[in-house]
């Protein structure tokens, strides 16, 4: 659903606001005794909101993107039109295209734009997994009934994040 005004909205409240709701319902089963999934539900509640933020920019980028690049398509087709039924007028038909040229290259700009948008939303949702599988470990952890068992399930877990964290570094 395209419309002009939902393209220069703040943020599209419906999604958004459903998405809260949920991480919100989630977080509020966590106890806060569970601290390991309780900061876990936080940051992840933080990474989600962020990642909205960023889908929300990149349909904005994309379809502002996208009317631009119709408008610049327009701008050449009507400089092609003129030259077809006036072939006098060459300079005034040059300076049409050139500036549907132009319009075609800021489009092309936005285009990069909007790649750099969704490069960085793959970011995020790559950050979400991890924090899920984190949280997951972490709260798994917590309901070993053997202490010795959690303490060294514990290091376990630290020195593989550690360590996948190094290889992702390098």
């Amino acid at each position: 659903n395209f419309s002009l005004p939902r393209l220069f909205a703040f943020q599209d409240s419906n999604a958004t606001s459903a998405v809260h709701k949920k991480v919100h319902t989630h977080l509020q089963k966590i106890s806060k005794d569970n601290f390991f999934g309780y900061l876990a539900g936080m940051n992840l509640e933080k990474l989600n909101s962020y990642y909205l933020q960023v889908r929300i920019h990149a349909d904005k980028s994309f379809y502002l993107s996208f009317l631009i690049s119709v408008l610049g398509f327009g701008v050449i087709l009507i400089a092609v039109i003129i030259s077809f039924f006036n072939p006098t007028n060459v300079l005034i038909t040059a300076i049409i295209a050139s500036s549907g040229i132009i319009i075609e290259f800021i489009s092309s700009i936005f285009f990069y734009h909007y790649s750099q948008t969704v490069r960085q939303m793959k970011s995020y949702h790559d950050g979400l997994l991890t924090m899920q599988k984190v949280l997951l470990a972490f709260t798994t952890i917590e309901e070993l009934p053997d202490e010795k068992l959690k303490t060294q399930t514990m290091s376990d877990v630290i020195l593989s994040l550690i360590k996948s964290n190094e290889i992702k570094q390098q």
